[in-house]
């Protein structure tokens, strides 16, 4: 179905995992090997392992290969299924994970003064900003919401912040899924002494926020101007070291097509931030990273923290996973939604969609396909002029006549494949608001029992407590405007007790 670096591309990285998503007849028939320009086997092991059942029959794969070591440069490498070529590439000799620029940058979201260092009493005073961005600016409405939250969320209210925390933007290399270079940005939060000095990085861990899915032209986690900060800013003070990725299409890739829900991109880009973050900090502090690490994301950021995991694990010790409303089975979700749409009973996934919402995000995920994945696809033969799904596509849809793209949602979707997950020291903790009506719940509930029903080597599995009840989430509900609210406000719990536990 896709190869990546593609089949006769030069100039390939020489840190490049290739991959292979394919389609067999049956579970474990599909095994690739590297080899160099003389057919000599290159050792490597495999990075990412995973099939799901194909609505055709058979499986959908994904495997990607990791070398040892580097390749060569200027060489000439092969990839096999047994004695079958597959396709070539040939190196270049850049490397994917290298830090390209580090500049400061000052805050700008409202209830944060404009300044590059956040000192640790401006840290223990966030609730402000927290609520603007609960309530989507509304700041009436977020002065109530700010009461509650101090009550509510003692940890997030007295975060006992001990470092100031300096805002900078890094841009740095990593890999288009043809195998050519690109160079990505994302915000870096470093915990400082409230002069601004260093403290020693060697001895603090780093944590991970993967962002929500948004448009291209929005405000990215590099801008400094959105809730990544906040999450960064409270790490950033309980001593992390904090990086939120913008991930391609966002930040300085605006113009390209973002990678929307396709695991094998996102997990890379994310892992290339962290190699780039620990070069910069030997190279500018004399600092050998720690291994310890903990990530957290909401929405698309929920899928980009189980993307990533496979890709984090080798490198890092990693101690905690917390997500909220991650779309983990994108098959089941997209097609309860255009099933609802179609006429059909709604299912566990389409229960509580707000289905005037899911065109958009169904086109965001086909572009994403065709451009990452191959996916042979026609907007003009789905979508009409105001964007609303044609009946002719609805149609055919119902009749089973689109389940190639099944399949590679199938190919990204946590919930349903058979990918290991190797992080025996991470708290895995998974919130989901019961009614979302953007992503389903039955999402989260899905991915808990797949984690719980073994295969994994994970500390332990709960699913986070959205106080549904609560007064903070009763507020919300009913002052807030936003046909996201049901998506958004468990927020505020998870930062709670993500604050807990740095």
């Amino acid at each position: 179905m896709a190869a990546s670096p593609a089949s006769g591309a030069t100039n390939v990285q020489i840190n490049i995992e290739p991959t292979v998503l394919y389609t067999g007849p049956a579970a474990g028939a599909c095994g690739i090997r590297l080899t160099d320009s003389e057919g000599n086997t290159v050792p490597t092991r495999p990075l990412v392992a995973s099939e799901a059942a194909h609505p055709d029959g058979g499986v959908v794969g994904t495997q990607t290969l990791q070398p040892l070591t580097d390749l060569a440069a200027a060489t000439r490498y092969s990839v096999w299924r047994g004695d079958e070529p597959l396709f070539s590439f040939s190196t270049g000799s850049g490397r994917a994970g290298q830090p390209v620029s580090v500049t400061d940058r000052a805050a700008a979201m409202k209830g944060l003064p404009a300044s590059v260092i956040i000192q640790p009493a401006e840290i223990n005073h966030m609730l402000e900003a927290l609520a603007l961005d609960l309530v989507d600016g509304n700041e009436t409405v977020a002065k109530l919401v700010e009461e509650a939250l101090s009550i509510e969320l003692p940890k997030l209210a007295r975060p006992d912040a001990r470092y100031a925390a300096r805002i900078q933007a890094m841009t740095y290399t990593s890999t288009l899924p043809d195998g050519q270079a690109v160079t990505l940005s994302g915000l870096m939060v470093l915990p400082v002494q409230p002069d601004g000095s260093a403290p020693d990085y060697a001895t603090l861990p780093v944590l991970i926020s993967q962002h929500g899915a948004q448009d291209s032209t929005a405000a990215a986690p590099s801008s400094a101007r959105q809730i990544q900060l906040v999450v960064a800013l409270l790490g950033a003070g309980k001593g992390h070291i904090v990086i939120a990725p913008d991930l391609i299409g966002i930040g300085d890739t605006a113009q390209q097509e973002q990678a929307y829900l396709v695991s094998r991109d996102t997990g890379a880009q994310t892992r290339d931030m962290l190699l780039a973050l620990r070069t910069h900090l030997r190279q500018q502090y004399g600092a050998t990273a720690s291994q310890d690490l903990r990530i957290v994301g909401s929405s698309q950021g929920g899928h980009s923290v189980m993307a990533a995991l496979p890709y984090l694990t080798p490198l890092s010790t990693v101690k905690l996973v917390s997500t909220l409303s991650g779309p983990f089975d994108v098959d089941r979700t997209f097609n309860g939604a255009i099933l609802a749409l179609a006429g059909d009973a709604r299912d566990a996934y389409a229960v509580h969609e707000n289905l005037d919402l899911a065109p958009q995000r169904l086109k965001a995920s086909l572009d994403a396909l065709k451009v990452y994945q191959h996916l042979d696809y026609d907007p003009g033969q789905v979508f009409d002029a105001s964007g609303k799904l044609q009946a002719a596509f609805l149609a055919d849809y119902k009749a089973g006549r689109f389940n190639t793209w099944r399949a590679h949602w199938r190919a990204n979707s946590m919930a349903s494949t058979s990918q290991r997950y190797d992080a025996p020291q991470a708290k895995v903790v998974m919130y989901h608001f019961g009614t979302d009506a953007l992503v389903p719940a039955q999402n989260t509930a899905d991915m808990l029992t797949r984690l719980r029903g073994g295969g994994s080597a994970l500390g332990s599995v709960d699913q986070g407590d959205c106080r549904e009840k609560s007064a903070l989430s009763t507020l919300v509900l009913k002052l807030s405007n936003s046909p996201l609210k049901t998506h958004t406000v468990c927020a505020a719990y998870q930062y709670n007790d993500l604050v807990g536990e740095l």
